[in-house]
């Protein structure tokens, strides 16, 4: 709760600095403790934890509100709700109160960010959707770690590429170019060797590890197979395997 409560707190202040348009950031390091010492305070009488809402600041900027005094003044609103008019305020109907909430909900969408964001990363937009959907059918919980284990995959995804760079050459053909040796034809021109060299560049995962098999290319079969790993950044467990596989089919 305590993980969730700052995460979602640290949203809504970043969040509240872009609809304000403020040219300055906010203090996140302030709003922590300024949490953290709320809900040691609501704890010692028994209370719930809090947590900061983009909900209730966008509702207070679409109210005209611009200073700190805003988030005080609600706070001593609803105080005043609960104790003098708590009897009243539970005759509103509950899809009242539901109708309010898909208002602002709704008032908090920016289409032109999702159009902008659909044009320039699809896959940032789905994490998005993900979370999204998540939090309105299940809870907060679901949603988010839904969002975040897509987007880390997605992130592998994208730096996780491996790409390979295969070259089938024969030795002996390409020193007698060199040296202005005598050609193949000759009586006792040596033999061509025939080497497959393969260069692998990026991270061996277990996400593209399979991709391993098209160093061996066959039949025919190379002679001599050469795999340079010396551009590979990251080997997993799964990668160690199949190089493993690979070099065992090479020979």
């Amino acid at each position: 709760l305590a993980l969730l409560a700052s995460l979602g707190s640290l949203l809504a202040t970043s969040s509240l600095d872009t609809l304000t348009g403020a040219t300055t950031h906010s203090d996140l390091d302030q709003d922590l403790i300024a949490q953290g010492l709320a809900n040691m305070a609501a704890g010692v009488f028994g209370g719930f934890p809090v947590m900061g809402a983009i909900v209730r600041a966008s509702a207070s900027i679409q109210a005209g509100a611009r200073t700190r005094a805003a988030s005080v003044l609600h706070a001593l609103w609803l105080f005043v709700a609960m104790a003098l008019l708590a009897p009243l305020v539970a005759r509103i109907p509950i899809a009242a109160l539901t109708a309010i909430l898909l208002v602002v909900g709704v008032r908090l969408l920016n289409l032109e960010g999702l159009v902008a964001m659909w044009n320039q990363s699809k896959s940032t937009l789905g994490v998005v959707v993900v979370t999204a959907l998540g939090i309105a059918m299940f809870n907060v919980f679901v949603g988010i770690g839904a969002g975040l284990a897509l987007a880390s995959l997605l992130y592998v995804r994208r730096h996780g590429a491996l790409r390979l760079e295969v070259q089938r050459v024969e030795v002996a053909s390409q020193l007698q170019r060199g040296l202005h040796m005598q050609a193949p034809e000759a009586p006792n021109a040596p033999e061509a060797l025939d080497l497959l060299v393969a260069r692998v560049d990026g991270p061996i995962l277990f996400i593209n590890h399979l991709k391993l098999y098209d160093l061996v290319e066959g039949p025919p079969w190379a002679k001599l197979v050469v795999i340079d790993l010396s551009r590979v950044s990251l080997v997993d467990a799964a990668g160690v395997a199949q190089a493993g596989l690979c070099w065992w089919a090479a020979r």
